[in-house]
């Protein structure tokens, strides 16, 4: 817990190597971003690094999902 805790749900983690990523939507196309994650608590992981607020992430992403492809956000895929 804290003030201004920037967090996403643990369905749109995924792993990059030895650290951590998700995808985010821009103009329609997925985005692979590298992030840093800081503590983590049930259904929430607080990212120090990587995305902003606002930004929308994809849940549960697909392992043959690329950088680049074409997306159309549902409300259950997507978080801000």
């Amino acid at each position: 817990s804290g003030e201004n805790v920037f967090h996403v749900p643990p369905a749109a983690l995924f792993r990059i190597g030895d650290g951590w990523g998700v995808f985010t939507v821009r103009d329609g196309r997925d985005v692979r971003k590298a992030i840093t994650i800081g503590h983590r608590a049930g259904d929430a992981i607080e990212i120090l690094d990587g995305i902003r607020e606002g930004d929308t992430v994809v849940l549960h992403p697909p392992n043959e999902l690329e950088d680049g492809t074409m997306v159309q956000p549902s409300g259950s895929d997507v978080a801000k």
